[in-house]
């Protein structure tokens, strides 16, 4: 991504922009899916606080002529500073990967009561991953954060979001090129946290239903 009007601190920033869309890199990054709205855009200033960003100390007219620049990412860069993104982020629906044998759907439906007062639409094990849709964001994005200081049964979880509709393009880029830059929060995440140990509810728990 050259141009011979590109400055090298806007190169830098469509370098960091292509590494932070990279599915695999944004499906984990909470920071950035909870900012994205329902018309699966994200607003310039909030990309502006992932860490990749804030660690370049890039502003936001720096990042908007750099996106101009670029005929790549003009056409997904929205008047009102909002940027597209390039696939479709289901807010509402969770993967678990990885998730241990022992651990069973209904055990993972008490856990999601428990964490977030809300019972799941769906939740069914696809080999070794769980696949959760939640009843709105707000549970969803609840219980994805938790994950981050709670286990389940002495297990820790790990979550991506669902996208859809990811373009080829990104599908074949390289794994290499997609880790360049490690996505995250622009928080760092302690080496050690607390860590709350979730006692389930008896099998027979009766689940309010939802409206």
């Amino acid at each position: 991504m050259r141009t011979r009007n590109r400055t090298p601190l806007q190169s830098l920033c469509l370098d960091i922009l292509e590494q932070l869309i990279q599915p695999e890199s944004f499906a984990k990054n909470q920071y950035l899916v909870s900012h994205v709205d329902d018309k699966n855009c994200i607003k310039i200033s909030n990309l502006l606080g992932a860490r990749e960003f804030f660690k370049a100390r890039v502003d936001a007219r720096e990042l908007a002529l750099a996106i101009k620049s670029s005929p790549e990412f003009l056409k997904q860069y929205i008047k009102s500073d909002l940027f597209k993104l390039p696939f479709v982020v289901d807010t509402k629906s969770l993967i678990l990967q990885k998730v241990p044998n022992d651990l069973t759907v209904n055990q993972m439906k008490i856990f999601i009561y428990n964490l977030t007062g809300t019972q799941e639409k769906v939740c069914e094990k696809k080999n070794s991953d769980m696949h959760i849709t939640f009843p709105d964001f707000r549970s969803c994005i609840a219980f994805w954060r938790a994950l981050n200081y709670c286990m389940l049964e002495g297990h820790h979880l790990s979550a991506i979001i669902s996208l859809t509709n990811v373009p080829d393009r990104l599908k074949t880029m390289s794994r290499s090129q997609s880790m360049q830059f490690k996505s995250k929060s622009p928080i760092p995440r302690p080496e050690k946290l607390p860590h709350l140990q979730i006692t389930l509810a008896p099998k027979d728990t009766n689940f309010p239903k939802n409206e």
